[in-house]
Formats: C-alpha cells, sequence, structure tokens
C-alpha cells in the first residue's frame, strides 16, 4: 500500500540512505539530540526527534528546518509531521540517527569525529 506516494518498499530502500545526510547536517549541531526515528503515516511521515531535555522553541525549529531539508530530498517533497520529546514512543518507527549509527557511520568516513562524540 501507498502512502503518499511512499510505498513500503522505497521507504525501506531510502531510509539507510538519508542517515549520511543527517550524520552531516544534523547530529553535530544538537548535542542534545538522543535520537531521531521515523515512519510512514497516512499522510506521509511522522519525524520523531527524542532529546535528552527538552528542546527550545528555536532548537525546534532549527532542526526541522535541517530534517526537512534533507526529507524534501530523499522523498520528493513529502508530507511530514515532526514531533519533539524525551520519552520513548509507543508507536514503532525506524531509527534514522542515534548515537550507535554515528559510531557506526564516524568509523567509515570521519574517524576525527569520534573523539568529539558528535
Amino acid at each position: 500500500m501507498s502512502r503518499r506516494g511512499i510505498t513500503a518498499q522505497s521507504f525501506k530502500d531510502t531510509v539507510p540512505g538519508i542517515q549520511l545526510a543527517i550524520f552531516e547536517t544534523v547530529w553535530g549541531v544538537f548535542t542534545g539530540l538522543k535520537e531521531v526515528l521515523i515512519r510512514r503515516s497516512e499522510d506521509g511521515l511522522e519525524v520523531l526527534c527524542r532529546f535528552k531535555t527538552p528542546p527550545s522553541a528555536s532548537t525546534k525549529a532549527d532542526c526541522k528546518r535541517l530534517l526537512r531539508e534533507v526529507l524534501d530530498v530523499a522523498f520528493d517533497n513529502a508530507a511530514a509531521s515532526f514531533k519533539f520529546g524525551t520519552s520513548v514512543p509507543r508507536k514503532p518507527y525506524d531509527q534514522i540517527m542515534s548515537q550507535r549509527i554515528f559510531m557506526a557511520i564516524a568509523k567509515e568516513v570521519a574517524p576525527w569525529r569520534l573523539k568529539a562524540g558528535r
């Protein structure tokens, strides 16, 4: 079934490809960000940004803007909703960035970032 043009297969194929873009554009900027999660919804995409502590309004706006730029390219301007919080979601999501994913990418493409941790 397609949700706003995003098939299950295209979603599955695209999510791993955007990890490097998020590594480069988002992860190093927002040090309080614990993970970025994504899932398909009836309206397109749902993105959940989990922070260590509640983010400020400007942090939310900046994070959303940077993620929106990545998602616009990856999913051809699909509709997306953004949520920000600190708790673990009840619904299943795919993890597109976390400390574990950061470490795996950094080992391969940017080992100097391992010392900084972001």
